[in-house]
């Protein structure tokens, strides 16, 4: 399963983000991940660089442009064809819905 989200950051660049570092504005989502990942029978977390990973580039460049929060969850099988996708969910809520 492949969990991604993008949360709406305001204009910036990767540079100010990694001078900033907000770890603040994600911990909900890193609990939310241990609590998915302690559902699991097995769990690996991958580190990709940027260059490497277009949809991770995808999402942060979106970002910096979204008023809305989007939560994509991916479930892949990989046993059919190779990585087949034969579950795909997004969830979308305006950020004042999270901020009430």
């Amino acid at each position: 399963m492949v969990y991604a989200f993008a949360v709406p950051l305001g204009e910036g660049t990767n540079n100010q983000a990694i001078v900033i570092n907000p770890p603040w504005r994600i911990h909900k989502y890193i609990q939310e991940l241990l609590i998915l990942a302690k559902q699991c029978v097995s769990f690996q977390c991958v580190h990709t660089y940027r260059e490497a990973n277009g949809t991770t580039d995808l999402l942060a460049k979106h970002s910096h442009n979204k008023t809305l929060y989007k939560f994509t969850t991916l479930i892949i099988n990989y046993l059919r064809q190779l990585k087949e996708a034969i579950y795909w969910r997004n969830w979308e809520f305006k950020i004042s819905d999270v901020r009430s």
